[in-house]
């Protein structure tokens, strides 16, 4: 879904203009954004949750010469999917 599908199917959902519901869209995000800043956590009922984990230094190896390489340590963000969405990607039988 691109990011102009998404504001058509919120403006519809919400029953809002689209340039309206492009902006909801963009402070969502950056409010998501302060919050991982912070180390916290944004939760989507039934989807699931971002959260920012820390990943230690460790030691890589560059593909094409084999040689090893330092990797810093790091904070990403981590999307744990909730028990709705788990069900809802279920193989089906």
């Amino acid at each position: 879904m691109t990011k102009a599908e998404l504001v058509k199917a919120f403006a519809e959902a919400a029953d809002l203009s689209k340039v309206r519901a492009e902006e909801c869209l963009e402070k969502l995000a950056y409010i998501m954004f302060d919050e991982l800043k912070g180390d916290g956590e944004v939760r989507f009922p039934r989807l699931g949750k971002l959260q920012v984990v820390r990943r230690a230094a460790r030691c890589g190896r560059n593909p094409r010469t084999g040689e090893a390489v330092p990797i810093s340590p790091r904070r990403v963000v981590k999307f744990s999917p909730g028990k709705y969405l788990k069900e809802c990607m279920r193989p089906m039988a």
